[in-house]
């Protein structure tokens, strides 16, 4: 979510609560564990990176294998169309902001909606995790998302 390129961690913060305030979609797009808090990272890899796991208040859950058929292909425009639309609620005209841990989840995730379904309003946050979206460390040093914006699965 750097348009310019050069906003830093504050700006990042400050777009995402705007977004929320402004009743924007915000898409997790992790595994369910990790959408809950269960775990913190994707099942195969190690537990690291956040003290405390969860979602932004909000978000819907959307892993983005679900857009993916078995041999790793798009489903078809009406399966994505249930998915996002019938079963998530989402539009065409909402402003969406998809995100995981690092990006290349939700990077595939803004690739189904944006260019397989034709959602002109889709962001994804750049290094969510990195930049402690998951709440109270510092590991990123300068990081905006320290004020635990992520809570343990309340909604």
């Amino acid at each position: 979510m750097r348009p310019s390129g050069t906003q830093g961690n504050h700006d990042e913060k400050e777009q995402v609560l705007a977004h929320m305030k402004s009743g924007g979609k915000l898409v997790d797009v992790r595994s369910p564990d990790e959408f809950s808090g269960k775990k913190t990272h994707m099942p195969v890899y190690p537990q690291e990176g956040v003290l405390r796991g969860g979602h932004i208040p909000g978000a819907r859950s959307v892993p983005w294998a679900k857009a993916a058929n078995p041999d790793g292909s798009f489903k078809t425009a009406d399966d994505l169309r249930t998915i996002y639309e019938k079963e998530q609620g989402l539009k065409a005209s909402d402003d969406v902001i998809a995100y995981c841990r690092i990006g290349e989840r939700s990077s595939h995730t803004w690739f189904v909606l944006t260019y397989l379904l034709g959602y002109p309003g889709v962001r994804t946050i750049v290094n969510a995790d990195d930049q402690r979206l998951a709440a109270g460390t510092k590991a990123n040093h300068k990081s905006a998302y320290d004020y635990a914006m992520f809570t343990k699965a309340r909604d």
